[in-house]
């Protein structure tokens, strides 16, 4: 979620029907469905450049980032939230419940707590049955 090339509105979905989602051979996981949530605050290189002494021109030569997104805590915006709407949109767009998931897999350098797991709080929340987080 650095938003780094990210913009603020998802990809169109598409309508049409889906084959059968059958695991890759001796493999047993699929990708089925993805999801995106970003923030609503965007920051940009400009917006820096009034809060410090850098440029657009200095971030981008080192880091190829022109805008990243922020989360505004007064707003309800967390890890939790944002993986939890991305994952919600995955099971949408892959045409099946989140109760069916087997495991939930949250990657982040950003969580609110250590205990519980940010996975664990996004399957609890989506109402996976037995998944692990």
């Amino acid at each position: 979620m650095s938003g780094q090339g990210q913009t603020a509105d998802p990809p169109a979905r598409s309508t049409a029907p889906r084959a059968a989602i059958v695991p890759a051979a001796g493999l047993g996981v699929t990708i089925a469905g993805t999801g995106i949530a970003v923030p609503h605050k965007r920051l940009s290189n400009q917006d820096l450049e009034r809060m410090m002494d850098t440029s657009d021109e200095w971030i981008v030569q080192r880091t190829g980032i022109r805008n990243r997104f922020v989360c505004e805590w007064d707003r309800g915006e967390s890890t939790y939230t944002l993986a939890t709407a991305a994952l919600r949109a995955a099971c949408t767009d892959a045409r099946i419940d989140p109760a069916t998931l087997d495991l939930v897999i949250v990657a982040t350098m950003s969580a609110e707590s250590t205990c519980p797991a940010t996975a664990s709080r996004v399957a609890a929340e989506l109402g996976t049955r037995n998944a692990g987080g």
